[in-house]
């Protein structure tokens, strides 16, 4: 019970003589009733800050999960693509070296069959056997092979 509820139930308890009311006590009351009030509002205020800062607690929480969640998308996501690129990229270049060698691989055996061909041709033309055949510009026609 507060002082304001109290001091109305004392002045009503008593008789109708004391029902008058001294300037002192008129001053009183309002300033007990004041103080009353300056308390709730210092403990509604405190309640408040209470509220406030739990809830200012919780979004801080809040936002730090939704940046870890999204922190871990983002790497778990870019990982399996930067895995991927780097897969296609070793395809890509595997493929491209496989290519080179299959060229290289395929000008050689061209060249080589095109030598033994002029060999041939030369070594018919002048009744000659393949090991003791000779031809004029051998040192250029094996230089270019």
């Amino acid at each position: 019970m507060n002082v304001l509820e109290q001091w109305q139930e004392d002045s009503g308890a008593e008789g109708d003589d004391d029902d008058i009311i001294t300037e002192e006590e008129a001053m009183m009351a309002p300033k007990a009733k004041q103080r009353v009030e300056v308390q709730q509002v210092h403990q509604m205020a405190a309640r408040d800050t209470r509220y406030l800062w739990c809830s200012q607690i919780l979004v801080l929480f809040l936002m730090l999960g939704a940046a870890a969640i999204v922190s871990a998308g983002t790497y778990i996501f870019l990982q399996q693509e930067e895995d991927d690129d780097f897969d296609n990229s070793y395809d890509h270049f595997t493929n491209t070296i496989k290519d080179a060698a299959e060229f290289h691989v395929r000008n050689i055996w061209l060249t080589t069959r095109s030598m033994a061909s002029t060999v041939s041709s030369q070594a018919q033309e002048l009744g000659m056997e393949f090991p003791l055949v000779t031809i004029p510009g051998f040192e250029a026609l094996g230089g270019a092979a």
